[in-house]
């Protein structure tokens, strides 16, 4: 590990989201010092808020790099904010800081814990009769700071959750298909092994006896050995084309992680390969949308024939035409898909009037070979 290396694990907390906000958020902390040198303080109250600015420090630090243990620091820094409020109303800066720690705890305790903090803030200034300076900030500041930071808080663990949840998705997923992938190798190539075998034994025996049909036999074996081949791209083709079903599967484990409700209905039965993979690329891509832009709190998705066409239906009911965030971008996603349907002459609506909904259409044959 080399210094720049040694110097970020000490200078940065081990959380990848928090980065160097420790060291911005310390501007206000910049500031209480600072206004020690317009309100001309007595040397007496010049000394504690000197004092209690640097006991703060290793509070303050300290709950960004122990963030399983906050209780402790956040109790600390309101302390802090207790004894030195009466001295000067600029120390209200601890209790709002204070409540901005409250909102990484849970979601109940987290609530629980601002509201006290204000409430602390707001009887002292009650019953030392202290002016609104001093206990203002706390209850409008403390409050905004503490519930947006738990909001943030809770929207990073169900990322988080999210995150991991798809990870396991794809992992489960993989393992899957190399079992499918072993399973398929050892079905075609057990028996093709075997013949091939067996008829090069019986190649070398024909030719010691310089009988003409070992050529036969050695044509024999290119012809089976190049046919195992053309089977075993197959099947490898078949790893690299997503499944529907496995996108229908890996949509229901993401949406329940961002608690969205899903539903599945309809059955196109047996498509092209080619046309499996277009439709689940297509509900990838609309999945992605739900959980980023949507808001939406249901989302159904049906596969179903009709006309000589298959049709999938993605439908939510987040904020439809009332974001431009809330559909997939022209040059994005949407382009994508469109390009990748019309390649197999399908076509792709999308209507945002009440959510958003997505027509995914691809011509199928009456029959599709198993």
């Amino acid at each position: 590990m080399n210094l720049f290396q040694r110097l970020h694990r000490r200078l940065l907390p081990d959380h990848p989201e928090v980065g160097w906000t420790p060291y911005l958020w310390l501007s206000y902390w910049a500031i209480y010092i600072g206004s020690l040198l317009f309100v001309k303080p007595t040397a007496m109250e010049a000394a504690v808020s000197l004092a209690a600015a640097l006991l703060f420090l290793p509070l303050y630090f300290g709950a960004y790099w122990h963030r399983q243990r906050l209780v402790p620091y956040i109790a600390g820094i309101t302390l802090i904010g207790v004894l030195t409020l009466p001295v000067n109303p600029m120390s209200s800066v601890f209790f709002i800081y204070a409540t901005a720690f409250c909102g990484s705890l849970l979601p109940r305790a987290a609530a629980r814990a601002i509201l006290i903090v204000i409430a602390i803030a707001l009887a002292e200034g009650w019953l030392l009769h202290l002016s609104r300076f001093a206990w203002g900030p706390p209850a409008v500041f403390g409050a905004v700071v503490g519930f947006a930071n738990l909001y943030y808080a809770e929207l990073g663990r169900k990322n988080r959750a999210l995150r991991a949840s798809q990870d396991e998705v794809r992992r489960l997923a993989a393992v899957a298909e190399r079992e499918r992938i072993g399973r398929d190798l050892h079905d075609l190539l057990g028996h093709t092994l075997s013949v091939v075998a067996l008829k090069s034994e019986l190649a070398g025996k024909l030719l010691a006896k310089g009988d003409a049909r070992a050529a036969a036999e050695i044509d024999d074996v290119t012809r089976i050995s190049r046919d195992a081949l053309s089977q075993v791209r197959a099947a490898v083709t078949g790893f690299r084309l997503p499944d529907f079903a496995g996108e229908v599967a890996n949509a229901r484990v993401a949406l329940a992680a961002a608690d969205v409700d899903f539903s599945f209905e309809g059955d196109g039965g047996p498509l092209p390969r080619e046309h499996e993979a277009a439709l689940a690329l297509v509900l990838r891509e609309a999945v992605t949308n739900v959980l980023r832009h949507a808001g939406a709190r249901r989302c159904l998705v049906t596969l179903a024939r009709a006309g000589g066409r298959v049709v999938l239906e993605v439908a939510d009911d987040g904020r439809g035409g009332r974001s431009d965030k809330s559909v997939l971008v022209e040059q994005g996603g949407l382009t994508g898909m469109r390009e990748r349907l019309r390649a197999l002459g399908g076509t792709l609506e999308v209507e945002t009037r009440a959510g958003t909904r997505l027509l995914a259409s691809l011509p199928v044959a009456a029959e599709v070979p198993a």
